[in-house]
């Protein structure tokens, strides 16, 4: 939203259309029919576009978000393990599904010995709000993510039993890099610029997003989906860091390795690493670190309405 509403690519010297997608699937086609040049979006969307055979590469990393395992708050279910025998609603094929099992897993619990619902996150919020702080009726437990998860939180309708990362990223058509390779590094610089904005005018951004998505709930709710992102701390745009660790690609590789075993995709992305692209992003983070900060930073505005 930081890019939609100030000139921060426009100092850059860049100037694009910003297009709003749903979910993954519709993106994923906009990105193979070449129609989009840069993409947001989480790790599982992501590697099915990739194992599809697209020519695009991993550039950068978006953000984290947060998914959740949650019971009411008074059930006695008080951790995973106490989930063995239980039934949990699960929007199948999300990363929400992918990070209970893993929290099964964990704790020691086979996937087999819990009676999973296909329930998506809204339908979900319509049980919880059947039920009370004790238990939910025809289900124990929820898999699901953020805004929900954070406003159920903050309302006191569910307790988290287990708290997971989802790694989103910025994904770049590799014919767009090809054949306007400044005009690729000048967008990570704008994003790494915005991120430092956004860290600055949290609240401001908040307002836009509501305005946007359209959605109702406390601003509180935004600050706790965002309060796992690090870069939220920048002070600088030093400050600012949006490479992948090993951990980040580490968990791309596991959503690669859910999505085919889950038959989302037909196709295996074996390597995820093969399809990161470093040399942009240490491309925008040199022209930064050379920029001069003040005046640059000074000349960033919101757009007016």
């Amino acid at each position: 939203m930081v890019l939609k509403n100030t000139n921060i690519l426009e100092l850059n010297g860049l100037k694009g259309e910003l297009k709003g997608f749903t979910y993954g699937g519709p993106l994923n086609e906009g990105a193979l029919a070449g129609a989009l040049d840069v993409i947001f979006t989480a790790d599982q969307p992501a590697c099915i576009l990739l194992a599809r055979g697209a020519k695009w590469k991993i550039v950068g990393r978006l953000m984290y978000s947060r998914v959740g395992t949650i019971v009411p708050p008074d059930s006695p279910i008080r951790t995973v393990a106490d989930l063995k025998g239980k039934t949990i609603g699960i929007p199948f094929g999300a990363a929400a599904q992918r990070e209970t099992l893993r929290a099964l897993k964990e704790a020691g619990v086979d996937a087999a010995d819990v009676k999973a619902l296909n329930i998506g996150i809204y339908e979900q919020v319509n049980v919880i709000l059947k039920g009370d702080n004790l238990a939910w009726p025809g289900v124990d437990a929820f898999s699901t993510w953020d805004p929900p998860l954070a406003e159920l939180t903050l309302k006191n309708k569910a307790r988290v039993l287990d708290l997971g990362l989802v790694t989103s990223a910025i994904v770049m058509s590799e014919e767009f890099i090809k054949k306007n390779p400044r005009a690729a590094a000048a967008f990570l610089k704008s994003y790494i610029t915005a991120f430092y904005y956004y860290a600055g005018h949290q609240a401001e951004a908040n307002a836009w997003f509501k305005e946007e998505a359209k959605l109702d709930f406390d601003p509180a709710v935004l600050d706790l989906a965002a309060s796992v992102e690090p870069n939220l701390k920048a002070t600088s745009l030093a400050g600012v860091n949006i490479s992948l660790s090993d951990k980040d690609i580490s968990k791309i590789q596991s959503a690669a390795d859910f999505i085919y075993a889950q038959k989302l995709s037909a196709s295996q992305l074996k390597n995820v690493r093969k399809h990161i692209n470093t040399d942009l992003l240490k491309k925008a983070v040199k022209e930064l670190a050379a920029a001069p900060g003040t005046d640059y930073l000074t000349r960033i505005k919101p757009l007016s309405k």
